[in-house]
């Protein structure tokens, strides 16, 4: 779509290249008839299926939250600051002048956020120009990122072996989180992002642990669209690198990859990636749009300074954000902390470690972010952190799932599939 308004279709009609190209590949490869055998298999199949306590208590909470999701979609319109200043505010530029002309004019006067990629606001236009209408029903698009995401968690996690229990428990407890459900009735990015984010670096997770190639294809694919989704995909991106470089060096040291399929691998990730993204690269520097953080990296080798706003940073992390005991999100993270050091070993494993690294390297970014911040630190963080912060929880809960996944794989065959044993036992 952005490249069809660039070449100068109205964006009414941008989505109609992009059905061209998809609509003869989908014929040809009769992705439709899989989808329609698979949908007969799984309404066959779940007949048969007999759920027990747990699993018909998170189906129940999750069909509330469901029925809730799509009730608040239908009755209330886009709200709250930047969803109307910032995302769907462009959504109405696009959608009425046809172009992107709307950067002379509002954008130069709202001048925060304005490097910040479009595809949110594409999004929008689609619905909008499917529906012949401004129309808040657009909104979907952010319940549809929330279903899609739980449900990938869920199946990503019987993948990998674990019960359909422990998947459902605790793609029920990611679904729980009260901020990302809250993020899919807004039309804010950070549902967008962590959307593309999660399942991304679970597929890059995936090469890891299965050392297949077309998982690593995926991935870049899905980071493509991270970087399209916020100025932080970008950085997240380098992130994923860092650590796929040091998994290909780690597989090169044991001698189990050449360097010449380690580049070749590492270049298709960062090929893939950069070709998605740089449109939009391409877009900043001809309009001349700089980012308001890039411009503030020299604030990291001021120590003092940098020393100073760490301090605050991890202070208000700490005792606004996991310590507030009424918060599920903060018990959500007091359990996955203490998931964490009872299984210690586990968490070492040669591959599961490398899940945990894009975890800490992720937290790390966002420190650096709010280090360099152009703006006042205390009331970025009260703005921002628990947004921040959101961007990590499904990924997190994917790894406590691959850790119980990790230690079934272990155990003896007399070993009893109990919630104690797996959550709480040390190695």
């Amino acid at each position: 779509m952005f490249i069809a308004i660039l070449f100068g279709l109205h964006s009414i009609f941008s989505y109609i290249p992009l059905i061209i190209i998809i609509l003869p590949i989908f014929i040809y490869l009769k992705i439709w008839k899989v989808l329609l055998e698979d949908m007969k298999e799984f309404f066959s199949s779940i007949k048969s299926i007999r759920f027990n306590k747990i699993e018909i208590f998170c189906i129940f909470l999750l069909i509330i939250e469901f029925i809730y999701l799509f009730l608040y979609w239908l009755i209330y319109p886009i709200y709250l600051w930047d969803a109307m200043v910032i995302w769907d505010a462009r959504a109405k530029f696009i959608y009425y002048d046809g172009n992107f002309d709307y950067l002379n004019s509002f954008e130069r006067i709202y001048e925060f956020h304005h490097s910040y990629p479009l595809l949110v606001p594409l999004n929008l236009v689609f619905f909008y120009s499917i529906m012949f209408q401004y129309h808040y029903f657009a909104k979907i698009l952010f319940a549809s990122y929330f279903i899609f995401l739980i449900t990938f968690i869920f199946h990503t996690l019987r993948s990998f072996n674990l019960s359909r229990t422990y998947s459902m428990l605790i793609s029920t407890m990611v679904a729980l989180l009260g901020n990302l459900f809250f993020h899919a009735t807004i039309a804010y990015a950070d549902l967008t992002i962590t959307f593309f984010y999660t399942i991304s670096t679970i597929l890059l997770f995936c090469y890891i642990y299965y050392e297949k190639q077309h998982f690593l294809l995926y991935s870049s694919i899905f980071m493509g669209f991270t970087a399209w989704s916020k100025i932080e995909g970008i950085a997240l991106f380098g992130i994923n690198v860092i650590i796929l470089i040091i998994y290909q060096v780690y597989k090169y040291f044991r001698k189990e990859i050449a360097v010449s399929t380690s580049l070749k691998r590492l270049s298709i990730y960062l090929l893939i990636t950069i070709t998605i993204y740089l449109p939009w690269q391409i877009f900043l520097i001809v309009n001349n749009i700089p980012s308001e953080f890039i411009t503030e990296l020299a604030i990291l080798f001021d120590f003092e300074t940098s020393f100073s706003d760490l301090s605050v940073i991890l202070d208000y992390i700490l005792t606004v954000q996991f310590f507030d005991f009424l918060s599920w999100g903060s018990i959500y993270w007091l359990v996955f902390y203490i998931i964490l050091i009872l299984n210690f070993r586990t968490l070492l494993n040669e591959k599961i470690i490398f899940l945990f690294l894009f975890l800490v390297g992720h937290f790390i970014l966002y420190i650096i972010i709010y280090i360099i911040t152009p703006l006042e630190l205390e009331w970025h963080l009260a703005q921002s952190i628990d947004r921040e912060l959101l961007h990590l929880a499904p990924l997190s809960g994917f790894l406590i799932g691959a850790i119980i996944s990790e230690k079934m794989r272990k155990q003896p065959k007399d070993f009893k599939d109990t919630l104690p044993n797996n959550f709480l036992l040390f190695n």
